[in-house]
């Protein structure tokens, strides 16, 4: 046999132009693609054609193109769902602290903290408790003053109205995790949906020998990657190609098949004070909650039921104890008129949420028992005894002064602020390294592009010389058989 001959080598050069033409076509879909941070780079995948045989052995036939080729590196896109997981939980809590301080109307200073003299370098709730038993330092040097007495009840009537304000924007802010809980149910279904879908048609059009549907995967893979921010999940696909998605443990996307959703729920069932008409995730057939480990949803969980809960319930117990310690020696005293009601409350309420001075003395202030004895309006026993309150030791409160508590409360929470920073720095740089890996792999580098398609326009242009060197050739052929 006498091998490709005239006519085979143009075909072979024919071929070997689409091979090249094509080449450039990728990388032209390479370079429109290079901003796109979820698209990875393809090539075309070149294979030698098949030769033929001939006396003096096989002779190859050129090459031949065998599918579009994605440049991926699996191991890495998943262990980068994973840790967008782990980003989003701490993002995600961070923010939610932070608008904690701005609610608590609080200045932390993170660094110096002496927690028995409560010196935090606070402004805000902690000033007020100061100025409140100062007031009754200085009604104690002038029991008889009505100027004294007012300012004690105006400077009572704002401790009262700051405790109010740091129980109802905490409080509110829970609230606000609730709604922002139930917007990433909606989210996270709308995601399980699209990836459902799109694997579908991924294995649509993987069906046969068609090769595989890289831009279905792409677009998959982000998908992936924004379900990860809101909560964490493992996926599988099987020999078939069809993937599996859970949610702890429990299976959403069964073969490409959505089969479960998102739903909010309320504990109903003896929940414990912190779950309380709180909002927490379940799927729609399933009776228990979903183990969430990582990603927003648990972030705003974590944030809402630990750090913020035990925020207002330190400042509850705060305002509980000092209400306590005010009324029970308000009601041993008597007033500027001598009388003595030994049930006459300086504070109503039971702590931080209703805590109110009493209207009785708004009212007439004169009715504030800070004499010890009857009919000795000039005697100070009980307002001193009342201002000496701010230095005494609270059982209830672990033995420190109320301003103590106070101040070891915000330092634990502006504590708990700084180290979640921490961790989300470390956790950035732990994600940028994966995807400058992730760039390094799958990543379009414009200059490897460029250099690309010159090589694959030399091709081109060698592959139509050869055509008009066969083509030359034949009409020599042609021209001696004349």
């Amino acid at each position: 046999m006498s091998g490709l001959g005239l006519f085979g080598t143009m075909e072979m050069a024919r071929n070997s132009m689409g091979v090249a033409r094509m080449s450039a076509e990728v990388t032209g879909h390479n370079l429109a693609n290079a901003a796109n941070p979820g698209y990875a780079r393809q090539r075309v995948k070149v294979e030698s054609a098949s030769s033929l045989p001939t006396t003096e052995g096989p002779q190859g036939g050129g090459a031949r193109v065998d599918g579009f080729e994605q440049i991926r590196d699996k191991t890495l896109d998943k262990y980068l769902v994973t840790e967008n997981s782990l980003t989003g939980y701490y993002e995600t809590k961070k923010q939610v602290l932070n608008q904690s301080q701005v609610r608590l109307g609080q200045i932390l200073d993170r660094q110096s903290v002496d927690p028995k003299s409560g010196n935090s370098h606070q402004t805000g709730l902690a000033e007020r408790i100061t100025d409140f038993f100062n007031t009754f330092q200085s009604l104690s040097a002038a029991p008889t003053s009505n100027t004294e007495r007012r300012l004690a009840v105006v400077s009572a009537t704002e401790l009262a109205d700051r405790f109010n304000r740091a129980h109802d924007r905490l409080s509110g802010l829970r609230e606000d995790v609730n709604s922002e809980l139930k917007d990433g149910v909606a989210e996270v279904n709308k995601l399980l949906q699209s990836i459902s879908v799109i694997s579908q048609r991924i294995g649509a059009s993987e069906s046969g020998e068609t090769g595989m549907a890289n831009e279905l995967r792409d677009t998959r893979q982000r998908w992936f990657e924004e379900l990860a921010e809101q909560v964490d999940f493992n996926y599988t696909e099987n020999q078939d190609g069809q993937m599996n998605l859970t949610v702890g443990g429990h299976k959403f996307i069964d073969e490409d098949t959505l089969v479960d959703q998102f739903a909010h729920t309320v504990i109903t069932d003896n929940p414990t004070a912190k779950q309380a008409g709180m909002t927490y995730i379940k799927s729609i057939s399933g009776n228990g909650l979903l183990n969430i480990t990582s990603g927003k949803m648990k972030g705003l969980i974590d944030a809402r039921d630990d750090t913020i809960f035990t925020l207002v319930n330190d400042i509850n117990e705060v305002a509980k104890q000092l209400i306590n310690e005010v009324n029970a020696v308000h009601y041993t005293g008597y007033d500027l008129n001598g009388a003595g009601d030994n049930t006459l409350k300086f504070f109503t309420g039971t702590g931080s949420n209703d805590m109110k001075v009493n209207q009785t003395l708004i009212d007439n202030p004169q009715r504030i028992q800070a004499s010890g004895y009857a009919n000795e309006p000039g005697d100070n026993t009980v307002g001193k005894q009342i201002a000496n309150l701010m230095n005494k030791n609270i059982a209830a409160l672990n033995s420190v002064t109320f301003n103590e508590s106070y101040s070891n409360s915000v330092a634990r929470f502006g504590q708990a602020i700084s180290n979640v920073e921490t961790q989300l720095e470390a956790q950035e740089a732990v994600q940028r390294l994966l995807e400058k890996q992730r760039d390094s792999v799958s990543g379009v580098s414009i200059d490897e592009e460029v250099s690309n398609l010159m090589m694959y326009q030399r091709a081109f242009q060698a592959s139509a010389r050869l055509i008009t060197t066969m083509d030359t050739l034949l009409e020599d052929v042609l021209t001696l058989q004349r």
